[in-house]
C-alpha cells in the first residue's frame, strides 16, 4: 500500500463533488461511523451534491477501501468542530468513515484496514493525533462509538506510552544516552509522542518533523 500523488495507488476512486480548497495541514486523522446500512449506499450519499458530505476514505465491513478525496484537499466531514485551539477542522484532517450502523462492532477486516491506512497517512504526512469525531464535536457527534478500540488504533500506530511536551530546550539523540550524537535541539513546548521509557531516557517521535530519537525523561511532562 503507497500513496501516489494524493491518493492510495490500487484502490477505487469514486470523486466526491462535496470539496473544499488545499488542506492547511494535515494535523488530525478523524475517525467516523456511517450509521448506513450499506457501503454503497453511504459512498453514494458522499458521491451526491446533495448530500453537501464527503469523506477522504470509506472502509466497509470487508475492510475494503474506497476514496473519496485526494488527501490535499479539504473534505466536509468534521462540521462545526473544535480542538486545542482550532475551529473548523475541516481544514486540518482527513476523515475515514467505516461502515457501521452505529449500534454494531466493528470486524476485524475493517480494524485492520484502518490500522493500515492510519499508518500509512502518518507516515506520509506526519499527522499528530488520531482523534474520533465525537472528541471534536462532543454533544453533538457520538461516533466512531464506545465499540471502536481507539486506543488499540492509537497504540498500533504510534506505539505511544503518551504524548508529552518539552519542558526546556532538550537534545533529540540517537540514542538513550549523553553519549549518543545530537540529532537537533527540539524548542521548549515541542509535541512528542512516547514510544517507550527506559533508564530515564524516553524513545519518542516528533510528529511535525516525522523524526525518532531518544531524549531525557526528566524534561518531559
Amino acid at each position: 500500500m503507497e500513496i501516489k500523488s494524493d491518493r492510495i495507488s490500487g484502490f477505487k476512486f469514486v470523486k466526491s463533488p462535496n470539496v473544499g480548497g488545499l488542506t492547511k495541514n494535515h494535523k488530525y486523522i478523524i475517525i467516523h461511523y456511517t450509521a448506513a446500512d450499506t457501503a454503497s449506499s453511504a459512498i453514494g450519499w458522499m458521491a451526491s451534491s446533495e448530500s453537501k458530505v464527503s469523506a477522504h476514505l470509506h472502509i466497509d465491513r470487508e475492510g475494503e477501501i474506497v476514496q473519496l478525496v485526494d488527501f490535499n484537499k479539504v473534505a466536509w466531514h468534521a462540521g462545526a468542530s473544535f480542538w486545542k485551539g482550532i475551529n473548523g477542522l475541516n481544514s486540518y484532517s482527513v476523515g475515514i468513515e467505516l461502515q457501521n450502523t452505529g449500534k454494531q462492532e466493528y470486524t476485524e477486516k475493517q480494524l485492520e484496514s484502518c490500522k493500515d491506512v492510519c499508518k500509512l497517512l502518518v507516515s506520509n504526512y506526519g499527522f499528530e493525533e488520531i482523534l474520533g469525531h465525537s472528541d471534536i464535536a462532543p454533544g453533538r457527534k457520538t461516533d466512531p462509538g464506545k465499540q471502536f478500540p481507539m486506543d488499540w488504533l492509537r497504540s498500533e500506530v504510534y506505539g505511544v506510552v503518551s504524548a508529552k511536551k518539552t519542558t526546556s530546550a532538550l537534545n533529540l539523540r540517537s540514542g538513550a544516552g549523553t553519549n549518543f550524537n545530537s540529532l537537533e535541539v527540539l524548542p521548549a513546548g515541542t509535541e512528542v509522542n512516547v514510544l517507550s521509557e527506559s533508564n530515564g531516557w524516553a524513545n519518542v517521535f516528533i510528529c511535525s518533523t516525522k523524526k525518532k530519537g531518544y531524549v531525557s525523561s526528566k524534561y518531559l511532562k
